[in-house]
């Protein structure tokens, strides 16, 4: 399978550095309590500000981004709570992580997505292609911005004798672009197979 992986997501606020994290919960960013640098920096960049009661409304519209070193995108982190001064994602975070804030506009996701059927459709003569989509990437999106992003998908593939089906998940699972497997949230992932005998019913 020839595979490509993009977001679109941008960062907005850093670099910050986690100083102390274990699993997926993130003590401490630059020193001070994580919950308190992530609501300072909401009110400093959106005049947002964060309580108990639209805590996962807003930080689904700002997750936090990993610095990679193997790849221009950072790898993204859904917020999904906080424990005390404590801030709860997706999966793990490595203390000494350099982080951003990240935030995504629908035109950057339905680009992203466009430039990920391009590289996989071009590098390979396959004709089938099946297609992972993070749930919250299209909670972003809407319905609307769904459907569109699909068109752009076949448009952007370049070819008209294509097949492409999917599945939506809590998050995209990968070693493509990295050296081990990374477990990656608000992002597409798609494959061509370069058997020509599969076929798609």
């Amino acid at each position: 399978v020839d595979v490509s992986i993009g977001h679109g997501w941008k960062p907005i606020h850093g670099p910050l550095v986690v100083t102390k994290s274990k699993d997926n919960l993130i003590y401490e960013i630059n020193g001070e309590p994580a919950l308190k640098v992530y609501k300072r920096a909401l009110k400093e960049i959106a005049n947002v500000e964060i309580s108990e009661e639209n805590f996962c409304e807003v930080a689904h519209a700002f997750p936090l981004g990993i610095v990679s070193l193997r790849d221009k995108e950072c790898i993204l982190r859904n917020f999904i709570g906080f424990e005390g001064d404590a801030l709860i994602v997706a999966s793990s975070i490595p203390v000494f992580s350099s982080v951003f804030i990240m935030k995504g506009e629908k035109e950057e996701l339905i680009d992203a997505s466009c430039k990920v059927s391009w590289e996989v459709f071009s590098k390979s003569q396959g004709k089938v292609a099946i297609l992972f989509d993070c749930v919250s990437r299209i909670f972003s999106l809407g319905e609307d911005g769904l459907r569109e992003e699909i068109d752009r998908i076949f448009l952007c593939a370049g070819r008209k004798d294509i097949k492409v089906f999917g599945v939506s998940g809590v998050g995209n699972i990968t070693n493509a672009n990295y050296d081990e497997v990374k477990f990656l949230n608000k992002t597409i992932l798609m494959g061509v197979f370069k058997d020509e005998g599969i076929r798609s019913s």
